[in-house]
Parts: C-alpha cells; structure tokens; sequence
C-alpha cells in the first residue's frame, strides 16, 4: 500500500477511463484539479471524475473542479476515513450523480465497507443524484449544496 501521496493542480479532460483514479493507497491528498469529460466507450463500464477504489484510507479530497464525467463526479468504493469537501461537481443527467459511497463485490480486493468517510461543504449541480451512500457504516454527509438535480 501505498503512503503518503499528492495529486494536486492537474487537468484531466476526455480521457477514456477515470480522471483520477486512486487504489491501495493511504495519507494522500488531491486538491486543485480540474477534471472533465471523462468517458469510457464500453458500456458496461463507466467513467469518474475522481475513483478511489479499494483500500483508501486518510485521504483528501478538496477543491477540486469536476464536470460532465460519464457516472460520477467522486466514487468511493470499499475505501474508509477519508474527508471529501469543498469540490464542485456537475454531471450530465445520464450519469449516476455527484457523490457515491459505495462497496466492492470485486475479488481483486479485500472485503471491507465504505464507512467513517467525511463528506462535507461540496457544491453538485445538475446530476440525476447528489448524494448516495449505498453501502457502509459511519458516514458522515453534513453541510452540501445539492441543487437542480433529478430527471
């Protein structure tokens, strides 16, 4: 695993995958990014603006700019104490939505919850979801502005 890492002042538009994707890593911190457009043409998979993926823990994630990414703006799957704020996130109505919290029925990772995430004084704008936490214990989601979302 991975310790202590910085994904800071970077762009990421229409790449084919993730904008930023994070697995099996700890005490990180991604700030300041711009990232959009993101898309994966196979349809059984979809794009993020921002991924961590499997066994991210003590990582933060603030003040970054994500838009118009196929499914998410910031997916969290199977990753715990980690702090998300101060992003400002738009998908389109087709994606799944802004923030998701969710866990892993992959086999490439250990099983564990997505739990004890802060997620706290983002904006998302314009997504079919704002916020979902689909699986995990201790979340906390306090202080967003979730507007003109839905159908």
């Amino acid at each position: 695993m991975s310790d202590g890492y910085l994904i800071a002042c970077n762009t990421s538009i229409g790449n084919g995958e993730q904008g930023i994707w994070i697995s099996g890593a700890k005490n990180g911190s991604i700030h300041d990014n711009y990232i959009e457009g993101n898309h994966n043409p196979r349809e059984d998979l979809g794009s993020s603006g921002i991924m961590l993926e499997g066994q991210i823990t003590l990582t933060k994630v603030f003040a970054n700019t994500i838009l118009n990414n196929e499914v998410t703006g910031i997916n969290v799957v199977a990753s715990w104490d980690n702090e998300i704020y101060d992003n400002l996130i738009s998908t389109p109505d087709s994606g799944w939505g802004g923030i998701w919290l969710n866990e892993t029925k992959q086999t490439y990772f250990a099983a564990h919850a997505t739990e004890k995430n802060l997620v706290r004084n983002n904006v998302i704008r314009n997504s079919s979801v704002g916020i979902a936490v689909l699986a995990g214990n201790e979340n906390t989601i306090a202080n967003n502005t979730v507007v003109l979302n839905g159908p």
